[in-house]
């Protein structure tokens, strides 16, 4: 577990190492979120069985942003084929796609808050009937709202340093939830307030029509995967590959004997 203190200047720099990353090699980083784009759309027409299978394959791709931000920031070039790395790294696909639980536990209790609290509240407003039932919508409202946020942090906590650890450092994925849930926990205030500064920046650029949701798409996407991985250097030190160990130097001759004296 990570003893690091984060503060809301990290996130934020996090964030801005980021968005510099990107630049210095946009169209690799640019074409990864395209193609993770028409996957998700494609799923999105697939009823249940696409919705699944994007929740399942989301962490794996994005352990291939990580790792082509690594590979950008260690001075080899990100490549777009380094989306698909979980898919051939032998015994890391696996792993990597564990990490939906959160988002599929997510998923169920935020739609049982929605569907009981959420829902009950319009089918009562709509329904009408007195003051009684009024007060009981916005009571249900103002339950729903700090709820469903909270699943979503949750979701989010157990996977933002996960990501990284099960990519980088071949850590088990519940060992790895655990250790991220720790350090999110531990700095919770940094966390919540640097990403509501990071939402509300984002919020800004969504409402220029067009341009602005297809910037937080094709650069916001692959800014926010460069931060995770600049998070996970900053809390758990830098991740370079391994590489093979190197053969011992060979034996050096014996120094040849001394010549016999001139007679």
């Amino acid at each position: 577990m990570s003893s690091a203190q984060i503060q809301v200047g990290d996130v934020l720099g996090w964030f801005k190492s980021g968005l510099e990353l990107t630049f210095k090699n946009p169209a690799a980083f640019i074409v990864m979120a395209l193609i993770f784009g028409v996957i998700a759309i494609v799923s999105a027409f697939i009823p249940l069985l696409g919705n699944i299978a994007l929740l399942i394959l989301t962490p794996v791709f994005q352990g291939g942003f990580v790792y082509a931000a690594r590979e950008e920031h260690q001075g080899r070039p990100a490549e777009v084929g380094q989306l698909f790395t979980a898919f051939q790294q032998p015994n890391k696909f696996g792993p990597m796609a564990m990490l939906c639980l959160p988002a599929v536990g997510a998923g169920i209790l935020g739609a049982f808050v929605f569907f009981f609290l959420i829902g009950g509240s319009i089918m009562a407003i709509m329904a009408g009937g007195g003051e009684g039932i009024s007060a009981l919508a916005i009571v249900g409202f103002l339950v729903a709202i700090p709820l469903l946020a909270a699943i979503g942090l949750a979701a989010a906590a157990l996977t933002y340093f996960a990501v990284p650890r099960v990519m980088f450092d071949n850590v088990e994925p519940i060992a790895a939830m655990k250790e991220s849930l720790g350090v999110v926990m531990k700095n919770l205030v940094a966390f919540v307030a640097g990403f509501i500064v990071i939402g509300l920046a984002f919020l800004l650029v969504a409402i220029i029509p067009f341009i602005g949701a297809l910037a937080i798409f094709l650069i916001g996407m692959p800014m926010s995967m460069c931060a995770m991985y600049f998070a996970h250097r900053q809390v758990f030190g830098d991740s370079t590959p391994v590489q093979p160990p190197m053969a011992p130097p060979a034996p050096m001759d014996p120094p040849a004997p001394p010549a016999p004296p001139a007679a």
